[in-house]
């Protein structure tokens, strides 16, 4: 960029096929992306909305049709409305859309006469009143700046973004600044200074820092899923899942976990589980009581969660033995790598909290 005062004529978004395939171009001569990356995405975000998982389970549509009524009338609905955004004719991230909002008719807008597709930044747009005034989107927008204008410098990019009439937030700036410092640490952005609060010096610690601590987290990773001592926990983990996950499961599957947990014996727990029914949360708590393998906090969270921890399923000592390891092995990396004061060492390796 020149040293000259950015202005509002100065900064455009160009988007014609030309300087669009000349962008992508630049891209890919840069590694930030190659042609099989570029086909995979493209190809990814063709694949229409999943309509069968989404639509069928609206509120809405629930109190209009049985149980096993509702795909068949969804999916007439899909083969006859589908097709591009019919506001901006993107064939791309398509999203079911209300055209008069839940806002203003509760779950009667749930009705498949009132749905249609849209693009996921027009329907974003829709629902905010200053969406649609760029052609592309914020996210987007960032992106053809650091490109077009390449910035060297935060400040110029976060001028820059607001001259064309960004909104987002000095945060969101911030985060596709990392993309530029990424690009210099390979030699192919040039940047005057990687933040105002960061040097190069204590980003190259940081980097080795949090390598080495990945590699570690990495080894632990294939430790708890390999070694003998886990396998009894992930197998309560992986029985009560098949439960808890808010999915409905057959009986007899429901029947084996108790038998398998060993908890066959309870008979309030065996006359949920022979329930043909979803769980409620309060049948949950009930199996996760009878397991005993869970404090009344970690109770709470499951049901919260819908989802079982292998931690959550580890005795007390387990427990917190493995906490002692990480929060050692992370201070010993610390005073390995960074040169930072004590208090901060504590708050960045505490897992206990």
């Amino acid at each position: 960029m020149s040293d000259e005062e950015v202005n509002a004529d100065q900064v455009e978004l160009d988007v014609t096929e030309e300087n669009c395939e000349r962008l992508i171009k630049n891209m890919v001569d840069r590694g930030v992306l190659d042609w099989r990356t570029i086909a995979k995405e493209m190809l990814q975000a063709l694949q229409p909305p999943q309509t069968a998982t989404h639509v069928p389970q609206l509120d809405g549509i629930r109190e209009i049709y049985e149980r096993g009524d509702r795909w068949a009338p969804s999916r007439r609905w899909m083969y006859s409305q589908y097709g591009p955004c019919e506001n901006c004719g993107r064939t791309t991230s398509l999203n079911h859309d209300h055209i008069v909002e839940r806002d203003v008719l509760g779950l009667k807008a749930d009705r498949l006469e009132n749905m249609r597709f849209l693009c996921r930044r027009c329907n974003q747009s829709r629902h905010w009143d200053k969406g649609n005034i760029l052609e592309m989107g914020t996210a987007a927008s960032v992106m053809y700046l650091l490109f077009t204008e390449e910035p060297e410098t935060l400040d110029e990019l976060t001028d820059l973004g607001r001259e064309l009439g960004l909104t987002q937030s000095n945060q969101r700036f911030e985060e596709a600044w990392a993309l530029p410092v990424y690009l210099y640490s390979q030699g192919e952005y040039d940047l005057e200074e990687i933040h105002s609060e960061i040097s190069e010096e204590e980003l190259a610690q940081y980097r080795e820092y949090y390598d080495a601590a990945s590699g570690y987290f990495n080894e632990l990773h294939n430790r708890l899923a390999e070694e003998s001592e886990y396998q009894e926990a992930w197998e309560i983990k992986e029985n009560l899942d098949k439960v808890v996950r808010g999915q409905k499961t057959k009986v007899e599957d429901r029947i084996k976990v108790a038998n398998r947990l060993g908890i066959d014996d309870n008979g309030t727990v065996m006359e949920i589980l022979r329930e043909d029914t979803k769980l409620r949360n309060d049948d949950k708590r009930a199996l996760l009581e009878a397991v005993g393998e869970f404090t009344s906090d970690e109770i709470d969270q499951v049901v919260s969660d819908n989802k079982i921890t292998l931690f959550q399923v580890l005795n007390e000592t387990d427990k917190e033995e493995l906490l002692q390891e990480i929060d050692e092995r992370l201070s010993e990396l610390q005073s390995e790598y960074l040169d930072i004061e004590t208090e901060e060492q504590e708050s960045l390796s505490t897992f206990r909290d």
